[in-house]
């Protein structure tokens, strides 16, 4: 079944290749060729070896051919031939060479040819078989071809048909028998064909002797669009011929006057598409913690050198809200401790009010007794640690981009 259904496909493919050999050039194409090409081998699915059934493979090759007249042709194959089992006893693919010499006929001298020859596999076993198929070669420059092909092969030792698609590249020799050339005037600007250079010049142009369209002043525009002829050498023009005139950088920021929304932004900031100086945030933060003696609120040195930084900061960033967090040590009642820990808080906010004149509306004081001890250890060294008020203030801020 797969048999006849494999002679049907290449008896079309016949048909249809002789359809497609009618419109061709007289005389031989080119004299040989040299290709490359891959397969995809369909093996019969009877086809046995020495460790069992063959299924399909992949072939790899190169080929000779040549054309003896107008219609016929030889060639010869040599390929790598690896076949993967379908029923296998000792390994999964089987490996080789094969061997192969055709006779081509070239139907109406054209592309498309058929092909009968014998073949030689050297696989685990060896195998002689005839061929027959049909193929063509697809012209995709002057010496350079694309091979199809579909050929079928008939195994003489299993008495099996085997089957190939065959793709590849053919670099051909020799030169074409060209037919005799027409000439005429196709774009009609007074150049025959073979000599024009610039072929559908429009209607009514100015050409030179290589029908190219004439160009007065070398500026790119030719004469029929030039709306500034004569143009001195080296001048950049439109697309009309024109001079395009220069834009200036007045603030040398590499953005254009015409395109720059940012004029006269400073020269070290860096800048946008727009001309516009670009700005980056970042985060600064200031920390400070206060100690108290053992169950007093009353801060000791007011004037400490710690205190008047973080008033210098907070005075700077004047947008940022202060939480001022008030802690007591271990020892004591937890209700105390607490009340005494808000103390210290609202000791250090009137402080800060009453003294360095920081706004009452930009502090919190809160106080949290004993529930954030720094040191757990229950000595003198910790309650004199634990016994603080801690504030941190931060806040973004936005930098102007440096280049």
């Amino acid at each position: 079944m797969h048999t006849q259904l494999r002679l049907s496909s290449l008896c079309v493919a016949f048909l249809a290749a002789g359809a497609c050999a009618q419109d061709t050039l007289p005389g031989p194409a080119y004299d040989s060729w040299l290709g490359i090409y891959a397969s995809k081998y369909n093996a019969d699915s009877e086809k046995t070896s020495p460790s069992g059934v063959y299924q399909s493979g992949i072939e790899r090759g190169i080929e000779y051919g040549f054309r003896m007249d107008n219609k016929w042709g030889g060639r010869f194959e040599y390929s790598n031939l690896k076949l993967d089992y379908r029923q296998s006893t000792s390994q999964p693919e089987d490996q080789g060479q094969m061997f192969g010499a055709d006779a081509l006929y070239f139907p109406g001298n054209g592309d498309t040819f058929f092909f009968a020859g014998l073949r030689r596999q050297h696989l685990q076993d060896h195998y002689t078989l005839g061929d027959v198929g049909v193929g063509r070669h697809w012209e995709m420059a002057d010496n350079l071809r694309f091979i199809t092909e579909a050929g079928m092969f008939h195994d003489f030792s299993n008495n099996t048909n085997d089957f190939r698609v065959k793709a590849g590249i053919a670099f051909t020799f020799g030169s074409r028998s060209a037919a005799p050339a027409v000439v005429g005037d196709a774009d009609n600007d007074g150049v025959n064909n073979n000599l024009d250079q610039c072929p559908g010049t429009p209607a009514g142009a100015q050409v030179d002797s290589r029908g190219c369209e004439l160009d007065s002043d070398n500026d790119g525009v030719t004469n029929q669009y030039d709306q500034c002829p004569n143009t001195p050498p080296n001048t950049r023009v439109d697309e009309t011929g024109c001079p395009i005139q220069e834009v200036g950088d007045a603030d040398n920021d590499g953005v254009k006057d015409d395109r720059d929304q940012c004029a006269d932004t400073p020269a070290n900031d860096k800048v946008d598409a727009d001309g516009c100086t670009i700005f980056t945030e970042k985060e600064v933060s200031h920390t400070i913690r206060v100690p108290f003696a053992h169950n007093s609120s009353v801060i000791q040195d007011p004037d400490s050198q710690d205190i008047r930084n973080f008033v210098k900061f907070i005075k700077r960033y004047g947008k940022t809200s202060v939480v001022i967090e008030g802690h007591a040590s271990e020892p004591g009642d937890d209700d105390y401790n607490m009340m005494l820990s808000e103390k210290r808080a609202n000791a250090f906010k009137e402080l800060l009010v009453s003294r360095y004149g920081i706004d009452e509306s930009r502090l919190q004081a809160k106080g949290f007794g004993e529930t954030q001890l720094l040191d757990t250890s229950n000595t003198l060294e910790a309650h004199k640690k634990n016994r603080r008020i801690y504030i941190k203030v931060t806040e973004t801020v936005k930098r102007r981009a440096k280049k």
